[in-house]
């Protein structure tokens, strides 16, 4: 990470005067040693600790801080230091909470508030991704200047490199939960428990994903889908809809079997339709198996929540086509098993036919005959009714054969 990091900031101290019209010489010295020591290699708490403390200096403000946005778009820890009139922003506080918080990830890039409670803004930006903010209150001078702007910028700059590495293990990590998933779903399809395969992947992706719906559609013919299980709010919730591709906006990402973002559900099906769940951003992810598109994962998150990232559809889309070629494996497999299963009942229907059958036959020709040759007819009446009784025997045999046979075979 160092050496990355390291090319991200000017060389010396001249080269952020440049960047920095506006500041001293002590203000420029104190950013480059920021900088210095987010690429080193101190625990990442401690250098965003001291970001926020010589932030809190560096912008003349009565209140600084570094907080740090996790999956669920709520705080996931914040660094301070001062402090502010404004309420406290602590962990886990949905970032939904706090208007000027949205405003500086809707502008991505600075906000700067006047009067009556100054408030300066300033996104952390990790490859495209806003990861946290670093923000200030109670400034000395009364408001926030460009110049602090452009201070706070080059600040958030030195909090993104020290989390750089902390996000990519973050992401890291995530990946590896949805592999986990992918192999679970597998040895589930694969073994002798899969009765409710679905609805394990619906609630594995549920949580993977962070998301508040989750619908899987099983494609029946070329023009329709059905909804085989659909996950919302706390649990399965029971549909039995048909989809027609042809009607609704995604419908061409549903029938090329591409995967898709959108922002609204309205985008995503028909701002005609009604939306019970209250879906606010959808991706979709198809089931591609070999040679075929066996369904597709539709992943929703509650209004006001934000949009699913580029990562996230190629994590769904890969997890989406494991569960296909799984479905895929374990269909072949039953195919197999069923061959298997034939062939054993042929073989075991030969066997009657040409073994036991003949052997019966024999038999019951020997008791005619002997039949025929006694003397009583107390004895010879009773020999009869025994070849009846095996004439009977084998019809029985050779329709329950005929029955199993044309059973399988339907």
């Amino acid at each position: 990470m160092g050496g990355r990091a390291q090319s991200m900031m000017p060389a010396a101290e001249a080269d952020w005067a440049a960047v920095l019209p506006g500041a001293t010489g002590a203000q420029l010295r104190t950013v480059l040693d920021l900088y210095v020591l987010a690429a080193g290699t101190a625990a990442v708490d401690d250098i965003l600790v001291t970001i926020a403390e010589s932030a809190r200096v560096l912008v003349d403000s009565g209140f600084a801080a570094v907080a740090v946005i996790g999956r669920s778009d709520d705080i996931d820890h914040v660094h301070t230091s001062g402090v502010g009139t404004r309420a406290p922003i602590t962990s886990r506080t949905p970032t939904g909470q706090i208007p000027p918080f949205r405003r500086v990830l809707n502008a991505g890039g600075p906000v700067r508030e006047p009067q009556p409670e100054p408030f300066l803004g300033v996104p952390i930006t990790i490859r495209g991704q806003t990861v946290g903010v670093l923000y200030f209150t109670d400034p000395a001078q009364g408001a926030y200047v460009e110049d602090d702007e452009r201070l706070a910028a080059a600040l958030a700059g030195a909090a993104t490199i020290a989390l750089d590495g902390t996000v990519a293990l973050a992401d890291e990590r995530h990946s590896t939960q949805w592999l986990t998933a992918s192999a679970r779903i597998t040895r589930e399809l694969l073994g002798e428990r899969a009765s409710e395969p679905f609805e394990l992947v619906a609630r594995l992706v549920k949580g993977l994903a962070d998301a508040e719906f989750v619908a899987i559609m099983l494609r029946e013919g070329e023009r329709r889908f059905r909804t085989a299980v659909t996950f919302g709010g706390n649990g399965r919730v029971y549909l039995d809809e048909r989809v027609n591709p042809y009607a609704v906006p995604a419908g061409e990402a549903i029938l090329q079997g591409r995967s898709a973002r959108y922002p609204t559900f309205e985008e995503t099906v028909s701002p005609d339709l009604p939306n019970p769940f209250g879906i606010g951003p959808v991706m979709l992810a198809p089931m591609a198996g070999s040679s075929s598109i066996h369904g597709v994962l539709c992943v929703g998150r509650a209004v006001g929540r934000p949009e699913f990232t580029e990562a996230e559809l190629h994590l769904a889309t890969a997890f989406a086509g494991q569960v296909a070629l799984a479905l895929e494996i374990a269909e072949a497999q039953s195919a197999a098993e069923r061959a298997q299963l034939l062939e054993e009942r042929a073989r075991i229907t030969r066997a009657l036919n040409d073994t036991v059958i003949e052997r019966l036959l024999g038999v019951g020709l020997g008791l005619a005959n002997l039949a025929n040759a006694v003397e009583t007819t107390t004895d010879r009446d009773r020999l009869t009714t025994y070849v009846r009784d095996l004439d009977d025997t084998i019809s029985q045999i050779r329709a329950a054969i005929w029955d199993v046979g044309h059973t399988e075979y339907q």
